[in-house]
């Protein structure tokens, strides 16, 4: 195993300071979703209500697993971030695991209905299948697609799914 060695001490103390912050944006979720479920009963309270009302607002409150919206968003959000950076030089990695990504999250969209409105639970689910088709369609400007004159032509096909 490698000793990890920091010339100047200013290197050790902005990679700890790195860490920790990237660690507390992973906690976030977690945090946020506990947080939710153990005031659930407190969304009556005035006070509470005016105070926390956006963390709540358009979100079916009697199930768990619609409350757990947000922490899945966030999650979801902070993972394809650190896709984009970690598997910076494997592009059909990235582009896989942004796919699994885009899935899993249809996939909780449509088990957990989270919201209030029928009309935003299929629009986020369009939403999902949409970014679902465009990643899958990065696939065709990767070396799959040799031509460039081809790789040109599908663009506008993507274009028009992204106006659509």
């Amino acid at each position: 195993m490698k000793q990890l060695k920091f010339k100047p001490v200013s290197e050790g103390i902005s990679t700890g300071i790195a860490l920790v912050i990237i660690i507390c944006l992973f906690i976030f979720p977690i945090f946020n979703y506990a947080f939710l479920i153990k005031n659930k009963k407190r969304l009556r309270d005035h006070d509470f209500h005016a105070k926390y009302e956006a963390a709540y607002e358009n979100i079916r409150t009697r199930s768990n697993l619609a409350l757990a919206y947000m922490s899945v968003f966030t999650a979801k959000r902070l993972t394809f971030a650190a896709f984009i950076m970690m598997v910076e030089n494997y592009k059909y990695t990235q582009t896989f695991l942004i796919l699994h990504l885009v899935v899993f999250g249809g996939a909780y969209t449509i088990a957990a209905s989270p919201f209030t409105d029928p009309i935003t639970n299929r629009q986020e689910s369009f939403n999902d299948l949409l970014t679902f088709v465009i990643g899958y369609c990065l696939l065709l400007f990767s070396d799959l697609v040799p031509d460039k004159k081809t790789q040109y032509q599908l663009g506008w096909i993507v274009c028009g799914i992204i106006v659509f």
